[in-house]
């Protein structure tokens, strides 16, 4: 799973985007990658890192002004910066 993580975080558009070999799984609509935002996978302070991610949900946002989880937010990076569409399951 670690490394199955690791390639969808670097290879977002191959496994979850729009060249995805199953259609149902192309969630980006771009050829982004995760890694386009969040720093050396996540781990570099202050570069949108993943580091204790999980401890700050569910938290307050703005911009949809309610309480949301971990999944809403990266929905909301799939639906938003990738120009796609969240995962409903």
């Amino acid at each position: 799973m670690v490394i199955l993580g690791n390639k969808i975080l670097n290879e977002t558009s191959k496994y979850v985007g729009p060249i995805a070999k199953d259609p149902k799984k192309r969630f980006a609509g771009n050829n982004l990658s995760c890694s386009s935002c969040h720093s050396n996978v996540g781990s570099t302070p202050l570069q949108s890192g993943f580091v204790g991610i999980y401890a700050r949900f569910p938290q307050y946002n703005a911009r949809a002004d309610e309480i949301i989880t971990l999944e809403d937010r990266i929905n909301g990076c799939f639906e938003r910066s990738m120009n796609g569409k969240k995962n409903a399951s």
